[in-house]
This record gives structure tokens, C-alpha cells and sequence, in this order.
């Protein structure tokens, strides 16, 4: 086992248990990985790319399970194409000022 350090997105460090593990990758393969990231962060970069595998497969599977349990009526926002571009650019509004917050607390800090 192994420790490394992870400043994650929001510039927390935290410390992440790692373990070592052989991983055999077509020679094309590695030699692309390589031109890209080069053999001292293959393990980073394989680390980022099954992390986003996971998150998608698990997506995947949450919407194969709740696919249908919303009807239409459930959700006014939803009642007219207009309804729904309002809602849309409403929430995407919401989205940048909590944005906007965030990004301004780091520039004091």
C-alpha cells in the first residue's frame, strides 16, 4: 500500500489510501498514453479515466433503474417547450451565481 495526495477540485488536500496493481496495456496503447501524459503520471491519468468509468456505468444503472417514475404532471416546468427553456435558463442562472459566490470567496482568500 501505497499514500498519495489528492488536491481535489474545491483545493482540499486530503490523503488517499492507494495499492499497487499490474495493469498489461496494448504496447500502441501505452506508447500513445505516453505521448500524452508521459510514464510518470500513467497511473494518474488511468486512475482519472476508470474514476469517470465508474461514474458513468453507475449513471447508467441509476437511470435503467429509475426510468419512468417521473410522469409528466409531476413536473410543471415540463408542461410546455416554453416552460421548460424558462426553467432550464433559470436554473443555469441559480448555477452561475452560486458559481460566482464560490469563485469570489477564492479571490479573498
Amino acid at each position: 500500500m501505497c499514500y498519495s495526495v489528492c488536491i481535489d477540485m474545491c483545493m482540499n488536500a486530503r490523503i488517499m489510501l492507494a495499492t499497487r496493481t499490474h495493469v498489461i496495456l496494448p504496447d500502441d496503447l501505452l506508447a500513445e498514453l505516453d505521448q500524452f501524459v508521459g510514464p510518470r503520471r500513467r497511473s494518474e491519468f488511468i486512475s482519472d479515466v476508470v474514476r469517470e468509468k465508474l461514474m458513468h456505468l453507475r449513471q447508467v444503472r441509476a437511470f435503467r433503474e429509475t426510468a419512468g417514475v417521473l410522469r409528466d404532471d409531476h413536473i410543471p416546468e415540463w408542461d410546455t417547450p416554453e416552460a421548460t427553456s424558462e426553467w432550464v435558463r433559470k436554473s443555469r442562472e441559480q448555477d452561475n451565481e452560486r458559481l460566482d459566490q464560490i469563485l469570489a470567496r477564492w479571490s479573498e482568500a
